[in-house]
Protein backbone atom coordinates (compact mmCIF):
# COMPACT_ATOMS: atom_id res chain seq x y z
CA UNK A 1 0.00 0.00 0.00
CA UNK A 2 1.80 3.52 -1.07
CA UNK A 3 -0.31 5.39 1.01
CA UNK A 4 -0.25 8.96 3.08
CA UNK A 5 2.00 7.92 6.31
CA UNK A 6 1.06 9.32 9.66
CA UNK A 7 3.62 8.72 12.19
CA UNK A 8 1.79 8.57 16.04
CA UNK A 9 4.32 10.02 18.60
CA UNK A 10 5.61 7.48 20.77
CA UNK A 11 4.49 9.34 23.61
CA UNK A 12 1.50 9.66 22.53
CA UNK A 13 1.14 5.97 22.31
CA UNK A 14 3.09 5.45 25.39
CA UNK A 15 0.18 7.51 27.21
CA UNK A 16 -2.34 5.28 26.59
CA UNK A 17 -0.56 1.92 26.88
CA UNK A 18 0.78 2.75 30.26
CA UNK A 19 -2.81 2.80 31.64
CA UNK A 20 -3.34 -0.61 30.38
CA UNK A 21 -0.45 -2.53 30.57
CA UNK A 22 -0.38 -6.18 29.79
CA UNK A 23 1.36 -9.35 31.49
CA UNK A 24 1.55 -12.01 29.10
CA UNK A 25 4.36 -14.62 27.88
CA UNK A 26 6.26 -15.46 25.33
CA UNK A 27 4.66 -17.88 22.73
CA UNK A 28 5.65 -20.46 24.73
CA UNK A 29 5.00 -23.71 26.49
CA UNK A 30 1.46 -25.11 26.16
CA UNK A 31 -0.09 -27.02 29.15
CA UNK A 32 -3.21 -29.13 29.25
CA UNK A 33 -5.88 -26.77 30.23
CA UNK A 34 -8.54 -29.13 32.07
CA UNK A 35 -9.35 -33.21 32.06
CA UNK A 36 -12.99 -32.45 31.51
CA UNK A 37 -13.48 -36.34 31.35
CA UNK A 38 -11.26 -37.64 33.21
CA UNK A 39 -8.84 -40.65 32.28
CA UNK A 40 -7.98 -41.66 28.80
CA UNK A 41 -11.41 -41.27 26.88
CA UNK A 42 -11.81 -37.84 24.62
CA UNK A 43 -14.51 -34.83 25.90
CA UNK A 44 -14.31 -34.43 22.16
CA UNK A 45 -14.23 -30.76 22.39
CA UNK A 46 -16.31 -28.28 19.84
CA UNK A 47 -17.71 -25.22 18.69
CA UNK A 48 -14.98 -22.79 20.43
CA UNK A 49 -15.61 -19.48 20.12
CA UNK A 50 -14.66 -16.48 21.70
CA UNK A 51 -16.31 -13.73 24.16
CA UNK A 52 -15.04 -10.43 25.36
CA UNK A 53 -14.51 -12.20 28.90
CA UNK A 54 -13.95 -16.16 27.90
CA UNK A 55 -13.70 -19.00 25.42
CA UNK A 56 -16.71 -21.18 24.72
CA UNK A 57 -17.26 -24.61 23.79
CA UNK A 58 -19.04 -27.72 24.28
CA UNK A 59 -17.48 -30.94 25.85
CA UNK A 60 -18.80 -34.55 26.30
CA UNK A 61 -18.38 -35.41 30.54
CA UNK A 62 -19.72 -38.91 30.30
CA UNK A 63 -20.97 -41.84 27.98
CA UNK A 64 -22.42 -44.10 30.63
CA UNK A 65 -24.53 -45.60 28.66
CA UNK A 66 -25.60 -43.11 26.60
CA UNK A 67 -23.09 -39.56 26.09
CA UNK A 68 -24.19 -36.33 28.01
CA UNK A 69 -21.90 -33.12 28.09
CA UNK A 70 -22.47 -29.14 28.52
CA UNK A 71 -21.27 -25.77 27.68
CA UNK A 72 -18.01 -24.58 29.01
CA UNK A 73 -16.10 -21.47 29.24
CA UNK A 74 -12.63 -20.73 30.23
CA UNK A 75 -10.22 -17.74 30.49
CA UNK A 76 -7.15 -19.60 30.02
CA UNK A 77 -6.40 -21.18 33.68
CA UNK A 78 -7.68 -24.55 34.89
CA UNK A 79 -9.36 -22.89 37.52
CA UNK A 80 -11.33 -20.34 35.09
CA UNK A 81 -12.33 -23.54 33.15
CA UNK A 82 -15.66 -24.90 34.29
CA UNK A 83 -19.34 -26.18 33.25
CA UNK A 84 -22.01 -23.39 32.97
CA UNK A 85 -25.22 -24.55 33.22
CA UNK A 86 -28.77 -22.66 33.15
CA UNK A 87 -31.89 -22.84 35.50
CA UNK A 88 -34.46 -24.93 33.40
CA UNK A 89 -31.99 -26.65 30.59
CA UNK A 90 -32.72 -30.00 29.69
CA UNK A 91 -30.49 -32.45 28.03
CA UNK A 92 -27.12 -31.21 26.37
CA UNK A 93 -26.20 -28.16 24.78
CA UNK A 94 -26.01 -27.96 20.97
CA UNK A 95 -23.73 -26.15 18.31
CA UNK A 96 -23.31 -23.98 16.45
CA UNK A 97 -22.47 -21.21 19.36
CA UNK A 98 -22.21 -17.28 18.74
CA UNK A 99 -20.89 -15.36 21.01
CA UNK A 100 -22.41 -11.18 19.68
CA UNK A 101 -22.21 -8.45 21.66
CA UNK A 102 -22.05 -9.74 24.99
CA UNK A 103 -24.05 -12.47 24.30
CA UNK A 104 -23.67 -16.06 24.16
CA UNK A 105 -26.33 -17.68 21.65
CA UNK A 106 -26.40 -21.91 21.73
CA UNK A 107 -28.47 -24.66 21.04
CA UNK A 108 -30.88 -25.60 24.34
CA UNK A 109 -33.65 -27.15 25.49
CA UNK A 110 -36.47 -26.86 28.01
CA UNK A 111 -39.32 -29.62 28.90
CA UNK A 112 -41.93 -27.40 27.12
CA UNK A 113 -40.02 -26.18 23.76
CA UNK A 114 -37.52 -28.73 22.49
CA UNK A 115 -34.37 -27.83 20.69
CA UNK A 116 -34.25 -23.99 19.84
CA UNK A 117 -32.54 -20.76 19.79
CA UNK A 118 -31.38 -19.67 23.75
CA UNK A 119 -29.41 -16.57 24.53
CA UNK A 120 -27.28 -15.98 27.96
CA UNK A 121 -26.25 -12.78 29.79
CA UNK A 122 -24.02 -13.73 32.62
CA UNK A 123 -25.62 -16.75 34.40
CA UNK A 124 -29.32 -16.47 32.84
CA UNK A 125 -30.25 -18.50 29.62
CA UNK A 126 -33.83 -17.33 28.17
CA UNK A 127 -35.70 -18.60 24.70
CA UNK A 128 -35.19 -16.20 22.09
CA UNK A 129 -38.49 -18.36 20.37
CA UNK A 130 -40.26 -21.40 20.34
CA UNK A 131 -39.93 -21.15 15.97
CA UNK A 132 -41.42 -24.55 16.37
CA UNK A 133 -43.76 -24.31 18.79
CA UNK A 134 -44.24 -26.70 21.79
CA UNK A 135 -42.22 -29.67 22.15
CA UNK A 136 -41.03 -29.38 18.01
CA UNK A 137 -37.57 -28.56 17.65
CA UNK A 138 -36.66 -25.47 15.26
CA UNK A 139 -33.31 -27.34 14.13
CA UNK A 140 -31.58 -24.02 13.66
CA UNK A 141 -28.34 -24.35 12.21
CA UNK A 142 -25.75 -21.67 11.35
CA UNK A 143 -25.53 -19.06 13.30
CA UNK A 144 -23.80 -16.27 11.67
CA UNK A 145 -23.02 -12.25 13.05
CA UNK A 146 -24.20 -9.92 10.11
CA UNK A 147 -23.96 -6.08 10.09
CA UNK A 148 -25.43 -3.23 12.10
CA UNK A 149 -25.21 -6.26 14.71
CA UNK A 150 -28.17 -8.39 13.19
CA UNK A 151 -28.06 -12.49 13.55
CA UNK A 152 -28.71 -14.58 10.89
CA UNK A 153 -29.20 -18.08 11.19
CA UNK A 154 -31.42 -21.20 9.38
CA UNK A 155 -34.59 -22.61 11.18
CA UNK A 156 -37.76 -24.69 10.45
CA UNK A 157 -41.03 -24.82 11.54
CA UNK A 158 -44.19 -26.85 9.90
CA UNK A 159 -45.61 -23.57 7.83
CA UNK A 160 -42.55 -22.60 6.48
CA UNK A 161 -39.65 -25.21 6.21
CA UNK A 162 -36.15 -24.69 6.27
CA UNK A 163 -35.55 -20.79 5.97
CA UNK A 164 -33.50 -17.66 6.91
CA UNK A 165 -34.26 -16.33 10.12
CA UNK A 166 -32.80 -13.27 11.83
CA UNK A 167 -32.96 -12.24 15.31
CA UNK A 168 -31.59 -9.48 17.81
CA UNK A 169 -31.95 -11.87 20.60
CA UNK A 170 -35.33 -10.93 21.82
CA UNK A 171 -38.36 -12.84 20.60
CA UNK A 172 -40.49 -9.97 19.03
CA UNK A 173 -36.97 -9.42 17.08
CA UNK A 174 -36.59 -12.72 15.94
CA UNK A 175 -38.25 -12.98 12.32
CA UNK A 176 -38.75 -14.91 9.22
CA UNK A 177 -36.56 -12.87 7.02
CA UNK A 178 -38.06 -14.63 3.78
CA UNK A 179 -40.08 -18.02 2.49
CA UNK A 180 -37.92 -18.25 -0.24
CA UNK A 181 -39.66 -21.65 -1.55
CA UNK A 182 -43.93 -20.45 -0.30
CA UNK A 183 -45.27 -23.14 1.84
CA UNK A 184 -44.16 -26.44 4.05
CA UNK A 185 -41.06 -26.82 1.30
CA UNK A 186 -37.68 -26.06 2.74
CA UNK A 187 -35.82 -22.83 0.47
CA UNK A 188 -32.93 -24.25 1.88
CA UNK A 189 -31.16 -27.22 1.36
CA UNK A 190 -31.75 -30.30 4.24
CA UNK A 191 -29.36 -31.40 4.60
CA UNK A 192 -27.18 -28.56 4.32
CA UNK A 193 -24.19 -29.36 1.46
CA UNK A 194 -21.28 -30.42 3.63
CA UNK A 195 -18.78 -27.25 2.61
CA UNK A 196 -18.84 -25.65 5.85
CA UNK A 197 -19.81 -22.03 4.68
CA UNK A 198 -23.15 -21.66 4.09
CA UNK A 199 -24.55 -17.64 5.40
CA UNK A 200 -21.03 -15.66 4.42
CA UNK A 201 -21.58 -11.86 4.61
CA UNK A 202 -20.14 -9.42 2.35
CA UNK A 203 -20.52 -5.54 1.77
CA UNK A 204 -23.88 -5.45 3.95
CA UNK A 205 -25.64 -8.36 2.98
CA UNK A 206 -25.41 -11.91 3.85
CA UNK A 207 -24.72 -14.65 1.31
CA UNK A 208 -26.08 -18.35 0.76
CA UNK A 209 -27.58 -21.18 -1.46
CA UNK A 210 -31.30 -21.34 -1.86
CA UNK A 211 -34.53 -22.55 -4.16
CA UNK A 212 -37.58 -20.72 -4.69
CA UNK A 213 -38.82 -24.03 -5.91
CA UNK A 214 -38.80 -22.63 -9.69
CA UNK A 215 -35.04 -22.10 -10.20
CA UNK A 216 -32.42 -24.63 -8.62
CA UNK A 217 -30.40 -24.46 -5.54
CA UNK A 218 -28.73 -21.16 -6.94
CA UNK A 219 -26.80 -18.25 -4.92
CA UNK A 220 -28.99 -15.86 -3.27
CA UNK A 221 -28.39 -12.90 -0.94
CA UNK A 222 -30.24 -11.08 2.04
CA UNK A 223 -30.48 -7.65 3.51
CA UNK A 224 -32.18 -8.54 6.31
CA UNK A 225 -35.72 -7.74 4.51
CA UNK A 226 -38.06 -9.81 2.80
CA UNK A 227 -37.77 -7.33 -0.30
CA UNK A 228 -33.79 -7.58 0.26
CA UNK A 229 -33.82 -11.59 0.15
CA UNK A 230 -33.23 -11.98 -3.75
CA UNK A 231 -31.52 -14.81 -5.97
CA UNK A 232 -27.94 -13.11 -7.18
CA UNK A 233 -28.21 -15.12 -10.66
CA UNK A 234 -29.22 -17.99 -11.96
CA UNK A 235 -25.80 -19.73 -13.37
CA UNK A 236 -27.71 -22.98 -14.28
CA UNK A 237 -30.97 -21.93 -15.98
CA UNK A 238 -34.20 -23.55 -15.91
CA UNK A 239 -34.71 -26.10 -12.29
CA UNK A 240 -31.62 -27.29 -12.49
CA UNK A 241 -28.95 -25.88 -9.72
CA UNK A 242 -25.23 -24.30 -10.02
CA UNK A 243 -25.10 -25.35 -6.03
CA UNK A 244 -22.92 -22.23 -4.92
CA UNK A 245 -20.27 -23.84 -2.61
CA UNK A 246 -17.60 -22.55 -0.62
CA UNK A 247 -18.77 -18.89 -0.36
CA UNK A 248 -15.66 -16.62 0.75
CA UNK A 249 -15.63 -12.93 1.03
CA UNK A 250 -11.61 -11.80 0.29
CA UNK A 251 -9.92 -8.72 -1.28
CA UNK A 252 -13.13 -6.57 -2.11
CA UNK A 253 -14.75 -9.91 -3.54
CA UNK A 254 -17.12 -12.51 -2.70
CA UNK A 255 -15.65 -16.32 -4.22
CA UNK A 256 -17.58 -19.01 -4.70
CA UNK A 257 -17.46 -22.21 -6.84
CA UNK A 258 -20.91 -23.19 -9.03
CA UNK A 259 -21.85 -26.20 -11.21
CA UNK A 260 -23.48 -25.78 -14.84
CA UNK A 261 -24.14 -28.32 -17.45
CA UNK A 262 -21.98 -26.28 -19.89
CA UNK A 263 -18.70 -26.22 -17.95
CA UNK A 264 -19.10 -28.21 -14.81
CA UNK A 265 -17.77 -27.13 -11.44
CA UNK A 266 -15.77 -24.29 -11.95
CA UNK A 267 -14.51 -20.93 -9.85
CA UNK A 268 -16.61 -17.29 -9.76
CA UNK A 269 -16.75 -14.47 -7.92
CA UNK A 270 -19.14 -11.60 -7.12
CA UNK A 271 -18.48 -7.65 -7.06
CA UNK A 272 -21.85 -6.88 -5.75
CA UNK A 273 -23.35 -6.56 -9.25
CA UNK A 274 -22.09 -8.83 -11.50
CA UNK A 275 -21.19 -12.46 -11.08
CA UNK A 276 -17.73 -12.94 -13.04
CA UNK A 277 -16.51 -16.41 -14.31
CA UNK A 278 -13.00 -16.99 -13.51
CA UNK A 279 -12.83 -19.12 -16.49
CA UNK A 280 -13.31 -22.83 -17.69
CA UNK A 281 -10.20 -24.28 -16.44
CA UNK A 282 -10.78 -27.90 -17.19
CA UNK A 283 -12.42 -26.92 -20.48
CA UNK A 284 -15.61 -28.71 -21.49
CA UNK A 285 -18.10 -30.39 -18.64
CA UNK A 286 -15.44 -32.03 -16.42
CA UNK A 287 -15.00 -29.48 -13.85
CA UNK A 288 -11.84 -27.75 -12.25
CA UNK A 289 -12.74 -27.70 -8.76
CA UNK A 290 -13.08 -30.83 -6.27
CA UNK A 291 -16.42 -32.42 -6.48
CA UNK A 292 -18.80 -30.28 -3.77
CA UNK A 293 -18.86 -31.28 -0.29
CA UNK A 294 -15.31 -33.41 -0.66
CA UNK A 295 -13.59 -30.55 1.81
CA UNK A 296 -10.38 -30.13 -1.70
CA UNK A 297 -10.62 -26.39 -1.97
CA UNK A 298 -11.37 -23.06 -0.01
CA UNK A 299 -10.50 -19.87 -1.24
CA UNK A 300 -7.45 -17.90 1.03
CA UNK A 301 -6.08 -14.78 0.47
CA UNK A 302 -2.24 -14.03 1.35
CA UNK A 303 -0.78 -10.34 -0.01
CA UNK A 304 -3.48 -9.27 -2.21
CA UNK A 305 -4.10 -12.50 -4.22
CA UNK A 306 -6.28 -15.13 -3.50
CA UNK A 307 -5.48 -18.68 -3.61
CA UNK A 308 -7.39 -21.74 -4.44
CA UNK A 309 -6.95 -25.70 -5.46
CA UNK A 310 -8.03 -26.35 -9.42
CA UNK A 311 -7.11 -28.82 -12.19
CA UNK A 312 -7.04 -28.50 -16.05
CA UNK A 313 -6.69 -30.86 -19.22
CA UNK A 314 -3.19 -31.17 -18.84
CA UNK A 315 -2.42 -31.21 -14.87
CA UNK A 316 -4.39 -32.80 -11.37
CA UNK A 317 -5.61 -30.77 -8.44
CA UNK A 318 -2.37 -27.80 -7.79
CA UNK A 319 -2.21 -24.58 -6.51
CA UNK A 320 -3.77 -21.64 -8.68
CA UNK A 321 -4.39 -17.84 -7.76
CA UNK A 322 -6.30 -15.43 -8.73
CA UNK A 323 -7.17 -11.70 -8.94
CA UNK A 324 -10.84 -11.92 -9.31
CA UNK A 325 -10.46 -11.98 -12.92
CA UNK A 326 -10.49 -15.05 -15.63
CA UNK A 327 -7.25 -13.15 -17.12
CA UNK A 328 -5.66 -13.10 -13.71
CA UNK A 329 -6.55 -16.60 -13.04
CA UNK A 330 -3.63 -19.15 -13.73
CA UNK A 331 -1.58 -21.77 -12.09
CA UNK A 332 1.05 -21.34 -9.69
CA UNK A 333 2.93 -24.16 -9.88
CA UNK A 334 2.46 -28.24 -11.35
CA UNK A 335 4.03 -29.60 -7.98
CA UNK A 336 3.21 -32.87 -8.53
CA UNK A 337 3.49 -33.45 -12.83
CA UNK A 338 0.99 -35.21 -14.42
CA UNK A 339 -2.83 -35.84 -14.05
CA UNK A 340 -2.68 -36.95 -10.62
CA UNK A 341 -1.43 -33.81 -8.93
CA UNK A 342 -0.54 -32.99 -5.51
CA UNK A 343 -3.86 -31.95 -4.04
CA UNK A 344 -3.07 -28.57 -1.54
CA UNK A 345 -5.06 -28.07 1.40
CA UNK A 346 -5.10 -26.45 4.31
CA UNK A 347 -4.18 -23.04 3.55
CA UNK A 348 -3.74 -20.49 5.94
CA UNK A 349 -2.05 -16.75 5.67
CA UNK A 350 1.11 -15.87 7.33
CA UNK A 351 2.23 -12.12 6.71
CA UNK A 352 2.98 -11.95 2.63
CA UNK A 353 3.26 -15.75 1.91
CA UNK A 354 0.67 -18.88 1.83
CA UNK A 355 1.04 -21.38 3.84
CA UNK A 356 -0.28 -24.77 2.72
CA UNK A 357 -0.03 -28.65 2.37
CA UNK A 358 0.94 -31.41 -0.25
CA UNK A 359 1.66 -34.09 -1.95
CA UNK A 360 4.39 -33.52 -4.24
CA UNK A 361 6.53 -37.12 -4.91
CA UNK A 362 3.74 -39.56 -4.93
CA UNK A 363 4.84 -40.96 -1.68
CA UNK A 364 1.22 -40.18 0.02
CA UNK A 365 3.18 -37.98 2.51
CA UNK A 366 1.51 -34.37 2.97
CA UNK A 367 4.00 -31.98 3.32
CA UNK A 368 4.33 -27.89 4.55
CA UNK A 369 4.73 -25.72 1.61
CA UNK A 370 5.14 -22.04 1.37
CA UNK A 371 4.42 -19.67 -1.81
CA UNK A 372 4.78 -16.09 -2.90
CA UNK A 373 2.39 -16.49 -5.26
CA UNK A 374 5.22 -17.25 -7.96
CA UNK A 375 6.56 -20.83 -8.78
CA UNK A 376 9.65 -20.12 -7.65
CA UNK A 377 8.83 -18.79 -4.22
CA UNK A 378 6.53 -22.30 -3.96
CA UNK A 379 9.02 -24.72 -1.80
CA UNK A 380 9.23 -27.19 0.87
CA UNK A 381 9.19 -25.79 4.42
CA UNK A 382 10.39 -29.39 5.00
CA UNK A 383 11.32 -32.87 3.71
CA UNK A 384 10.39 -35.10 6.81
CA UNK A 385 7.69 -33.76 7.81
CA UNK A 386 5.79 -36.29 6.00
CA UNK A 387 2.28 -36.03 7.78
CA UNK A 388 1.64 -31.95 7.77
CA UNK A 389 -2.52 -31.84 9.04
CA UNK A 390 -4.05 -28.50 10.51
CA UNK A 391 -2.03 -25.19 9.49
CA UNK A 392 -3.30 -22.19 12.04
CA UNK A 393 -2.08 -18.70 11.09
CA UNK A 394 -2.92 -14.91 12.42
CA UNK A 395 -2.55 -12.14 10.11
CA UNK A 396 0.00 -9.79 10.65
CA UNK A 397 1.87 -12.57 12.52
CA UNK A 398 5.26 -13.83 12.24
CA UNK A 399 4.76 -17.31 13.12
CA UNK A 400 1.94 -20.49 12.16
CA UNK A 401 1.61 -23.36 14.27
CA UNK A 402 0.18 -27.03 12.40
CA UNK A 403 0.36 -30.44 13.11
CA UNK A 404 3.00 -32.79 11.52
CA UNK A 405 5.41 -35.15 12.48
CA UNK A 406 7.33 -38.02 10.26
CA UNK A 407 6.45 -41.08 12.99
CA UNK A 408 3.85 -39.63 15.37
CA UNK A 409 2.44 -35.80 14.58
CA UNK A 410 3.05 -32.73 17.27
CA UNK A 411 2.86 -29.62 17.57
CA UNK A 412 5.51 -27.42 14.83
CA UNK A 413 5.85 -23.92 14.43
CA UNK A 414 7.03 -21.66 11.16
CA UNK A 415 8.68 -18.63 10.13
CA UNK A 416 7.99 -19.31 6.56
CA UNK A 417 11.66 -20.48 6.21
CA UNK A 418 12.82 -24.05 6.19
CA UNK A 419 15.46 -23.23 8.66
CA UNK A 420 12.41 -21.82 10.96
CA UNK A 421 10.10 -24.56 10.73
CA UNK A 422 11.06 -26.61 14.16
CA UNK A 423 9.67 -28.44 16.73
CA UNK A 424 7.33 -26.54 18.75
CA UNK A 425 6.61 -28.70 21.90
CA UNK A 426 6.29 -32.64 22.24
CA UNK A 427 2.70 -33.04 23.90
CA UNK A 428 3.13 -36.61 23.89
CA UNK A 429 6.07 -38.60 23.94
CA UNK A 430 6.15 -41.99 21.76
CA UNK A 431 2.91 -40.95 20.42
CA UNK A 432 0.94 -38.75 18.40
CA UNK A 433 -0.82 -35.71 20.48
CA UNK A 434 -2.88 -35.14 17.35
CA UNK A 435 -3.01 -30.95 18.33
CA UNK A 436 -5.95 -29.22 16.09
CA UNK A 437 -8.98 -26.94 16.67
CA UNK A 438 -6.99 -23.98 16.97
CA UNK A 439 -8.95 -20.61 18.46
CA UNK A 440 -6.76 -17.68 19.24
CA UNK A 441 -8.70 -15.53 22.02
CA UNK A 442 -7.00 -11.87 23.13
CA UNK A 443 -3.31 -13.42 23.85
CA UNK A 444 -4.05 -17.11 24.01
CA UNK A 445 -4.32 -20.05 21.42
CA UNK A 446 -6.63 -22.43 22.60
CA UNK A 447 -6.66 -26.23 20.87
CA UNK A 448 -7.35 -29.69 21.32
CA UNK A 449 -4.26 -32.28 21.96
CA UNK A 450 -3.96 -36.07 23.55
CA UNK A 451 -0.93 -36.34 25.83
CA UNK A 452 -2.21 -40.22 26.04
CA UNK A 453 -3.37 -40.38 29.30
CA UNK A 454 -5.99 -38.10 28.80
CA UNK A 455 -7.19 -38.42 25.61
CA UNK A 456 -8.49 -35.48 23.14
CA UNK A 457 -8.67 -32.41 25.47
CA UNK A 458 -8.22 -28.78 25.55
CA UNK A 459 -5.11 -27.08 26.14
CA UNK A 460 -3.49 -23.52 25.98
CA UNK A 461 -0.25 -21.77 25.36
CA UNK A 462 0.67 -17.85 24.45
CA UNK A 463 0.01 -16.22 21.30
CA UNK A 464 2.33 -14.80 18.69
CA UNK A 465 1.90 -11.20 18.08
CA UNK A 466 -1.00 -10.80 15.50
CA UNK A 467 -3.31 -8.38 13.98
CA UNK A 468 -6.47 -9.56 13.09
CA UNK A 469 -9.25 -8.11 11.48
CA UNK A 470 -12.80 -8.42 12.48
CA UNK A 471 -16.28 -7.70 12.96
CA UNK A 472 -18.42 -5.61 9.60
CA UNK A 473 -17.37 -2.12 8.45
CA UNK A 474 -20.59 0.20 6.82
CA UNK A 475 -19.96 1.93 3.61
CA UNK A 476 -19.65 4.74 1.83
CA UNK A 477 -19.36 6.71 -1.67
CA UNK A 478 -20.23 3.71 -4.11
CA UNK A 479 -20.78 1.35 -1.60
CA UNK A 480 -17.41 0.53 -0.44
CA UNK A 481 -16.90 -0.82 2.66
CA UNK A 482 -13.28 0.96 4.38
CA UNK A 483 -11.22 -1.79 5.02
CA UNK A 484 -8.73 -1.73 7.67
CA UNK A 485 -5.16 -4.28 8.43
CA UNK A 486 -1.45 -4.04 9.65
CA UNK A 487 1.38 -3.48 7.47
CA UNK A 488 3.63 -5.08 9.93
CA UNK A 489 3.62 -7.65 12.75
CA UNK A 490 3.00 -6.60 16.13
CA UNK A 491 6.37 -7.12 17.98
CA UNK A 492 7.73 -5.30 21.04
CA UNK A 493 10.36 -3.19 19.59
CA UNK A 494 9.15 -2.68 16.05
CA UNK A 495 9.29 1.22 15.46
CA UNK A 496 7.29 0.75 11.65
CA UNK A 497 4.03 -0.78 12.98
CA UNK A 498 1.53 0.52 10.62
CA UNK A 499 -2.56 0.29 10.62
CA UNK A 500 -3.41 0.76 7.25
CA UNK A 501 -6.87 1.85 5.21
CA UNK A 502 -8.07 1.03 1.65
CA UNK A 503 -11.35 1.70 -0.06
CA UNK A 504 -12.62 4.75 1.45
CA UNK A 505 -13.28 7.91 -0.30
CA UNK A 506 -9.98 9.77 -1.67
CA UNK A 507 -8.59 12.70 -0.25
CA UNK A 508 -11.07 12.20 2.65
CA UNK A 509 -10.05 13.47 6.41
CA UNK A 510 -10.06 10.19 8.37
CA UNK A 511 -9.69 9.19 12.09
CA UNK A 512 -8.19 6.11 13.77
CA UNK A 513 -9.76 4.83 17.28
CA UNK A 514 -8.29 2.74 20.05
CA UNK A 515 -9.05 0.95 22.54
CA UNK A 516 -8.25 -1.89 25.70
CA UNK A 517 -11.10 -3.15 26.46
CA UNK A 518 -13.26 -5.30 24.37
CA UNK A 519 -16.03 -3.44 22.40
CA UNK A 520 -19.03 -4.66 20.40
CA UNK A 521 -21.87 -2.08 20.27
CA UNK A 522 -24.25 -1.50 17.06
CA UNK A 523 -24.35 2.68 16.66
CA UNK A 524 -27.14 2.83 13.49
CA UNK A 525 -26.86 2.92 9.85
CA UNK A 526 -25.74 -0.84 9.72
CA UNK A 527 -22.56 0.36 11.65
CA UNK A 528 -20.50 -1.10 15.01
CA UNK A 529 -18.35 0.67 17.11
CA UNK A 530 -15.29 -2.31 18.03
CA UNK A 531 -13.72 -0.01 20.69
CA UNK A 532 -14.68 2.41 23.71
CA UNK A 533 -14.31 6.02 22.69
CA UNK A 534 -11.99 8.27 24.74
CA UNK A 535 -10.09 8.55 27.05
CA UNK A 536 -7.99 7.24 24.54
CA UNK A 537 -7.43 9.73 21.74
CA UNK A 538 -8.21 9.46 17.89
CA UNK A 539 -5.63 9.50 15.42
CA UNK A 540 -6.04 11.68 12.54
CA UNK A 541 -4.80 11.06 8.74
CA UNK A 542 -6.06 11.86 4.99
CA UNK A 543 -6.73 9.74 2.22
CA UNK A 544 -4.49 9.71 -0.95
CA UNK A 545 -5.86 9.31 -4.97
CA UNK A 546 -6.83 5.68 -4.65
CA UNK A 547 -8.57 6.37 -1.03
CA UNK A 548 -5.61 4.81 1.02
CA UNK A 549 -4.25 6.08 4.16
CA UNK A 550 -1.65 4.60 7.10
CA UNK A 551 -0.95 5.41 10.93
CA UNK A 552 2.48 4.43 11.89
CA UNK A 553 2.56 3.39 15.77
CA UNK A 554 6.53 2.40 17.34
CA UNK A 555 5.91 -0.04 19.50
CA UNK A 556 7.97 0.67 22.89
CA UNK A 557 10.94 -2.60 23.21
CA UNK A 558 9.06 -3.02 26.96
CA UNK A 559 7.87 -6.22 28.61
CA UNK A 560 5.44 -4.03 30.36
CA UNK A 561 3.01 -4.24 27.19
CA UNK A 562 3.40 -7.74 26.79
CA UNK A 563 0.03 -9.72 25.91
CA UNK A 564 -1.20 -6.11 25.12
CA UNK A 565 -4.43 -6.33 23.49
CA UNK A 566 -5.56 -3.44 21.43
CA UNK A 567 -8.55 -2.81 19.45
CA UNK A 568 -8.46 -0.23 16.34
CA UNK A 569 -10.69 1.11 13.85
CA UNK A 570 -11.28 3.75 11.00
CA UNK A 571 -13.60 6.66 10.77
CA UNK A 572 -13.57 8.23 7.46
CA UNK A 573 -15.26 11.31 6.92
CA UNK A 574 -17.62 10.79 3.70
CA UNK A 575 -20.66 12.74 2.83
CA UNK A 576 -22.64 9.04 1.50
CA UNK A 577 -21.07 7.24 4.58
CA UNK A 578 -23.90 5.04 6.25
CA UNK A 579 -23.52 6.87 9.64
CA UNK A 580 -24.40 9.93 9.19
CA UNK A 581 -21.57 11.33 6.72
CA UNK A 582 -19.09 8.68 7.93
CA UNK A 583 -17.94 5.11 6.83
CA UNK A 584 -16.46 2.86 8.93
CA UNK A 585 -14.13 0.23 8.69
CA UNK A 586 -14.42 -2.91 10.95
CA UNK A 587 -12.11 -3.70 13.52
CA UNK A 588 -8.73 -4.82 13.92
CA UNK A 589 -7.32 -6.74 16.91
CA UNK A 590 -3.80 -6.77 17.80
CA UNK A 591 -1.85 -8.32 20.54
CA UNK A 592 1.63 -7.41 21.15
CA UNK A 593 4.26 -9.76 21.73
CA UNK A 594 8.45 -10.22 21.53
CA UNK A 595 7.86 -12.80 18.59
Amino acid sequence: MNAPMITMRSSALAAALVLVSGHGEAQGTASLLLDIRPGASSSNVNAMIGGDDAVYFLATTGCSPSCTGGLFRSDGTTAGTYQVSFPGQTGTPRSPLLYHQGRLFFGGATAATGQELFVAVGGTATLVRDIAPGTASSSYRDLTAGPGGVIYFFAQEASSGLELWRTDGTPSGTLLVKDIQPGPTSGIRNPLTPNGKYLVPYEGHVYFEATDGMSGYELWRSDGTNAGTVRVADLQSGSGSSSPQHLTSANGLLYFTATTTAAGHEPYAFDGTSVISLGDLYVGTNGSIPIPGSGGTSFVEANGTVFFTARNSTNGYELWKTDGTASGTSEVIDLFPGFDGSFPGSFANLGDLLLFQAEDDGSFGRYPFRSDGTAAGTTRLSSTLIQTGQIFALQGAQRAVFTSGSLSTQLYRTDGTSAGTVLHQTLRAGGSSQPGSYLAWRDKIFFTADNGATGLEPWVMSSMAYSQPFGFGCAGTGGLVPRIESGAAPTLGNSSFRIELDRALPFAPAFLGMGFVPFDFAIGGGCSLYFLPPPFPFFPTTTDANGEAAITIPIPNLFLYEGLVMDTQYFVVDPLGALSGLALSGGLRTVLQFQ
